[in-house]
């Protein structure tokens, strides 16, 4: 099933979370819904997203 686990990465701090994170140029976070759907959050300097 996917989506039935995830793989971590543990760092010593939130700075280390945030250069592990932006190595490709972007930002990017995960949370899970009450209905259990897993999200991404992901902010792309290269996209442009139309309001």
């Amino acid at each position: 099933m996917p989506g039935a686990f995830t793989i971590g990465h543990n760092v010593n701090s939130n700075t280390e979370v945030d250069q592990v994170m932006t190595f490709y140029g972007g930002y990017a976070g995960y949370f899970r819904d009450i209905d259990g759907h897993l999200w991404e959050m992901v902010w792309n300097p290269s996209l442009f997203v139309e309001e």
